[in-house]
């Protein structure tokens, strides 16, 4: 892994990869970091960080779940809706 002059962005062979704080561990008080690899240019490595950091930055971000569509409506119906 080769440091680039960018802070936050790594070269791995032929792609550039980023890494980005997104917030602390309320429980470990640990950083929490978001990576993501694959961009061909350095430019896209940085406009995808960019992106990122600004949705942190902003309270915005929010880490994709792996929650399945209807558990997540069900759970809501019964905790939300079901008691109007």
């Amino acid at each position: 892994m080769k440091k680039t002059k960018k802070p936050g962005i790594f070269q791995r062979g032929n792609t550039y990869t980023y890494v980005v704080d997104i917030g602390r561990d309320p429980v470990t008080g640990k950083r929490i970091q978001k990576t993501k690899d694959g961009f061909k240019t350095l430019k896209e490595a940085e406009a995808a960080r960019r992106k990122i950091q600004l949705e942190v930055d902003e309270n915005r971000y929010l880490e994709p779940s792996n929650e399945i569509f209807s558990t997540y409506v069900e759970h809501w119906f019964n905790t939300h809706y079901q008691k109007r």
